[in-house]
């Protein structure tokens, strides 16, 4: 699940939020929450059907609870003016990261483009030797991808290093594997490989995190020492935006004018075309745009003949995208999406989608400004 979107529609503060193929809208002034399961392009309303965080329909259950945690979040920022959070940085890490050698993986997501123009900007002021990275994945990973990441290279005047596991690897692990799917993500260690190897050769001395509070449980309580003592840099890991709310993020990307399309196409995340944490309806809006699409055709009907067959038919299979979960799971949702089509008439659709996803991206969100003691305790009283 990502942090929940904010969205104004007929005056009324809502906050959505997607995980797998399931979106939940809250209002935020009611509390009320309506549940969407999506089946293909069409997402059904089972709110009637859902209790305490269960979707039951004639003895059916599924568990909503396993794909939403409560994770704490806030709604708000805490960075009014960019310069000011520099400076604040300058303060706390510019003695010890003077000299050093910096390394950003960068993912030309929201979160990595904003801890990038934060490293330029704390350059003006102290003097380090940056590296960015960028890790390709072939196969999985959109082509365009690659325009976006020379594009904002040739913007910012900084040497992005581009970079990508062996081709013949990846093609052996997705004829062995099949495509990466939750609980079995073969490509984490595909990618992090190229990305150790040349903190090796290069001789970095900080790699620099893009990871921030709000994202997820256990990141907030990893990241939660960092934040409120306001020791961003522990050990060789600089947690540039920790503290940082979603909408700070998202304003920084925006007043620089660097926003990754996939956002403005509807998109939650930006990362490979065939992530396994991608909702359906991100797959239905995005193109593919991969290097060899009959190749990754042949892997998905390998794994339906190797591992989903006697459940699911292929053209569901295909239809649902339900490489993206082992096949136990991947029949549980399907039933769930069949029980959802016969039992509800009220849907959302891709259009629908976009405009609560893309809604903060095309307008100026007013949401309230915390400086660092009201976050601090927003924090402590948000602790669970």
């Amino acid at each position: 699940m990502v942090e929940p979107l904010p969205v104004i529609e007929k005056d009324k503060l809502l906050f959505i939020s997607s995980s797998a193929d399931i979106s939940r809208v809250i209002n935020a002034d009611s509390g009320y929450t309506r549940w969407f399961l999506w089946h293909n392009v069409t997402a059904y309303d089972i709110s009637k059907f859902v209790k305490d965080n269960v979707f039951q329909f004639n003895g059916y259950k599924l568990s909503l609870n396993n794909w939403f945690e409560p994770t704490p979040w806030v709604y708000g920022r805490i960075v009014t003016d960019l310069e000011e959070y520099v400076d604040f940085l300058y303060k706390s890490i510019g003695d010890k990261i003077s000299g050093k050698k910096l390394l950003l993986s960068y993912s030309g997501g929201k979160d990595s483009t904003a801890s990038l123009l934060i490293l330029l900007k704390l350059l003006e002021k102290i003097d380090f030797k940056l590296h960015v990275l960028y890790v390709y994945m072939p196969y999985l990973e959109p082509q365009y991808n690659i325009r976006f990441i020379e594009n904002v290279s040739k913007r910012l005047n900084v040497e992005i290093h581009m970079i990508n596991p062996p081709r013949d690897i990846m093609k052996k692990y997705l004829l062995k594997e099949g495509l990466p799917y939750r609980r079995g993500r073969w490509c984490t260690y595909l990618k992090t490989r190229p990305i150790r190897d040349y903190v090796k050769k290069h001789g970095i001395d900080i790699l620099v995190i893009g990871d921030r509070l709000w994202e997820a449980t256990k990141r907030f309580y990893r990241l939660l020492p960092r934040v409120l003592s306001k020791i961003m840099l522990q050990g060789k890991k600089l947690y540039i935006i920790a503290p940082l709310t979603l909408l700070d993020v998202i304003n920084i990307v925006k007043e620089h004018n660097i926003v990754h399309p996939d956002y403005l196409h509807g998109a939650i995340r930006v990362s490979c075309y065939y992530c396994p944490y991608k909702s359906i309806f991100e797959l239905n809006l995005l193109k593919p745009d991969v290097e060899d699409h009959g190749f990754i055709e042949e892997v998905i009907k390998y794994e339906w003949i190797k591992w989903y067959r006697k459940n699911i038919s292929l053209e569901d299979f295909i239809e649902n995208h339900l490489w993206r979960f082992i096949p136990s799971v991947a029949k549980l949702f399907l039933k769930a999406k069949e029980k959802a089509k016969q039992i509800s008439d009220k849907t959302i659709s891709l259009k629908d989608i976009v405009y609560y996803n893309t809604y903060v991206w095309r307008n100026e969100i007013k949401a309230p400004v915390l400086n660092y003691d009201q976050l601090s305790k927003h924090i402590l009283s948000n602790t669970i």
